[in-house]
């Protein structure tokens, strides 16, 4: 029986990673990553500039995040010049994270509907979007699933009697989360809470483990100190928290933070896509609705808690330590200039952890009755927020970054995406430069994608008009792009200016073997002439004569003295000009089967520069 029950909870896991894998993908089908840009292309330009262990372990910067350091190498060893993978790639991360929470909810409350469902909501919330949409949202991602790591071995320390192993763990994961982001130092105090919440719970607890977690505290202290001589947080682009805290500021961002959760909008559009205001009625009033199954659901626990005085310790200190995870997450979030939703992601995690909490107080509690009707409550709340998220999603065009990323996809695709390794010791000619593109961004950009460092960067020229950018010839490696603004990407004019450099008419083919008969038309350089570069593979026998005529004049008449003839003429100035080809010979013995009409007869390399 044993046997039979692991492996229906390993299938069981296996179709929630699958509903998972699949709520990801179609959720994220709009958004890609095809170049880098911003976070993204300074976090791989220091991974192409660095040294492997300079890159492991800065020394001397202002932030110190080796263990994610560890896993964006990883990252970007396995992603390579597949920049196209990065969505794929972060959603199946967050796919296992997602698993994670419903192992961790099926674990606790013995309820894998509700697991799934709450995966389902993690998956489905827009705070994923920085998660998804770049590469170093593998950051957020791993920092994340730590700090669910360190809550769900603090439950397990507070259920046990004795519960050492689990705490010690915590401890560690920890140390290990705050070396992936170091906004996670605040779970020291979820740490120190759990303890004490043991002693109301269980009327005893070992305080000798509040070393445990000042030693945690310390030790992550002490490596940052030593790898960057300070222990002043860094704050949010470049800024540093000691010097832009705010207590003001900070409340407000925690308000916003708790709006958050709850599905409102409480910031600026830049942030987060679409201000309250602005939301669609029918999209409020589904908030509002979920919102209100959540007090009733809340309601009718605070009821089954207060009829049951055996285990109320055990609830009250549960939701206690949720709480202080909450608090101790949202103070975290708040305490830099800005408040981003990729920042409630955890806090939104940890609701979601009470809600089921919730439901295994009624399940464990509760008359019939009220389990039904809090499953009812639960199941609206996760309908209801479908619509909204689906809402929310579709205005990722408006936050702050977004712009930036289309137009990096843009220029990676019209480039690199459409020419392959051809835009290498090319020059690309941009009409205008509204997009703002330095000699930073321009020296970078095309570098993840090269085998090898033998491959010159393209050397980007500003232009004010299609009109400078001149003929492009099948031959020249010149690109021409221009700028639309409205859409936010690069348009690629090359195949507009393009003109083929020779152009077949019969008898003249790619490998460059020419019939008895045949004609061309080549398109002159700046050079006034054109050159020939013959070879004849058989021997001579005297009087072959090669005629080039154009338009029924006659150009050149050339009688061949040696199996290498090179014959140049004069030639109008960067224009077509129409070349017949005649010979008074051919091949006696061709290595291939005659092709046109006339035989083969020579190889000829045309150039007009």
């Amino acid at each position: 029986m044993e046997v039979k029950e692991r492996q229906f909870k390993r299938m069981e896991y296996l179709l929630a990673f699958a509903g998972f894998l699949l709520i990801g993908f179609l959720v994220n089908r709009g958004i890609s990553t095809s170049g880098y840009c911003l976070d993204d292309l300074y976090l791989w330009y220091c991974y192409d500039e660095e040294p492997f262990w300079q890159y492991l372990f800065p020394l001397g910067g202002s932030k110190f995040r080796v263990i994610f350091n560890i896993f964006s190498y990883l990252e970007l060893w396995l992603l390579g010049d597949h920049l196209e993978y990065t969505v794929a790639f972060n959603i199946v991360l967050n796919c296992i994270v997602a698993l994670t929470i419903f192992w961790g909810l099926d674990k606790i409350t013995k309820q894998p509907v509700f697991g799934f469902l709450a995966g389902g909501a993690y998956m489905l919330s827009h705070f994923s979007y920085y998660q998804i949409s770049q590469a170093y949202g593998l950051m957020e991602t791993l920092a994340l699933w730590g700090a669910i790591a360190v809550f769900y071995l603090l439950y397990q320390y507070l259920q046990k009697e004795d519960g050492t192993k689990e705490y010690l763990t915590a401890a560690a994961m920890y140390i290990l989360t705050c070396l992936v982001h170091e906004r996670f130092m605040v779970l020291t105090g979820v740490l120190v809470a759990a303890v004490f919440l043991k002693r109301i719970y269980q009327g005893k607890t070992r305080y000798s483990l509040l070393l445990a977690a000042v030693g945690s505290f310390f030790i992550v202290s002490l490596i940052r100190f030593l790898a960057m001589g300070s222990l002043t947080p860094a704050g949010t682009g470049g800024t540093d928290v000691i010097e832009t805290f705010s207590i003001s500021k900070a409340l407000g961002f925690a308000i916003s933070n708790v709006f958050y959760v709850f599905g409102i909008h409480a910031g600026p559009v830049h942030l987060n896509g679409i201000e309250w205001y602005w939301v669609p009625f029918p999209v409020k009033m589904c908030v509002y609705a979920a919102d209100g199954a959540i007090v009733l659901l809340l309601i009718l626990t605070a009821a089954s808690i207060w009829r049951q005085k055996e285990r109320r310790k055990e609830y009250l200190c549960v939701i206690a330590m949720t709480l202080v995870f909450l608090a101790m997450c949202i103070g975290a979030a708040s305490s830099t200039i800005r408040l981003e939703l990729r920042w409630v992601y955890v806090s939104y995690v940890g609701a979601l952890f009470l809600l089921g909490y919730f439901l295994f107080i009624l399940k464990r509690e509760g008359k019939k009755v009220l389990v039904r009707a809090g499953w009812i409550l639960a199941a609206l709340y996760f309908v209801l927020i479908i619509p909204t998220e689906l809402c929310y999603r579709s205005n990722f065009k408006n936050l702050y970054y977004w712009h930036s990323q289309l137009r990096a996809n843009s220029l990676a695709d019209v480039t690199y995406g459409t020419y392959k390794d051809k835009i290498f010791n090319s020059e690309i000619k941009i009409i205008g430069n509204f997009f703002d593109l330095d000699d930073y961004i321009i020296d970078t950009f095309w570098k993840p994608y090269r085998k090898d460092e033998t491959q010159a960067t393209p050397k980007v020229t500003f232009i004010n008009s299609i009109e400078e950018a001149g003929f492009i010839t099948d031959r020249d490696n010149v690109y021409v792009l221009a700028e639309d603004k409205t859409l936010n990407r690069y348009i690629d004019l090359t195949p507009l200016l393009k003109l083929e450099k020779f152009r077949t008419v019969y008898g003249f083919y790619a490998d460059g073997w020419m019939d008895q008969e045949a004609e061309v038309d080549v398109f002159t350089g700046t050079s006034g002439e054109i050159r020939f570069d013959c070879y004849f593979p058989e021997e001579l026998k005297g009087g072959e004569t090669i005629t080039i005529s154009s338009e029924g004049e006659v150009l050149a008449q050339v009688t061949l003295e040696d199996q290498w003839p090179i014959i140049t003429i004069p030639a109008p100035k960067e224009q077509y000009v129409n070349l017949h080809f005649s010979m008074n010979f051919a091949l006696e013995n061709p290595a291939e089967a005659q092709r046109g009409e006339t035989p083969m007869c020579i190889n000829v390399i045309i150039t007009a520069e």
